[in-house]
């Protein structure tokens, strides 16, 4: 994926947001997580999307990945993970995998799977897969952001 695409910049401010309730500014804390934020997209951004596919389902499960990139089966996740052919929703799985990266590293690994398939209150009680699978990703990017970094930091 790398050179192909750069959305750093939309991640630099949506990492930086000021968070729930904060009225001044961001504090040391959301500072350091915002900067822990924007590293976790910096290496997302530098990978390729076989990598970004594996490591996706191996957190989220094949399932998922494929409810995400648009598959009717899970047999192109695994297609796309052995660079057999790339997904039309490349984009969408790094984007993803920012997200998953994310809440595992404040919340734990083990509660991302959770994150995604529940209601969630900061996208009017939406699921993040189906919003992030049936929504066009510029349309997304901020809520499901803004979504994550609430989660994570609570």
């Amino acid at each position: 994926m790398h050179g192909r695409t750069n959305h750093l910049e939309l991640y630099i401010s949506e990492a930086f947001m000021t968070g729930p309730g904060e009225r001044t500014g961001p504090t040391m804390f959301t500072q350091n997580a915002g900067a822990r934020i924007l590293s976790i997209a910096q290496r997302v951004d530098r990978l390729d999307v076989d990598v970004v596919t594996t490591e996706l389902s191996s957190i989220l499960g094949a399932t998922v990945v494929a409810v995400l990139g648009h598959a009717t089966e899970t047999r192109s996740v695994r297609a796309w993970a052995h660079g057999e052919y790339k997904p039309a929703r490349a984009d969408v799985l790094q984007f993803a995998l920012v997200l998953a990266l994310v809440i595992a590293e404040f919340q734990g690994r083990d509660i991302v799977q959770a994150w995604f398939l529940g209601s969630n209150s900061w996208l009017n009680n939406a699921n993040p897969m189906l919003v992030l699978g049936d929504r066009p990703l510029e349309q997304v990017r901020k809520p499901l952001m803004a979504a994550a970094r609430a989660f994570a930091l609570s």
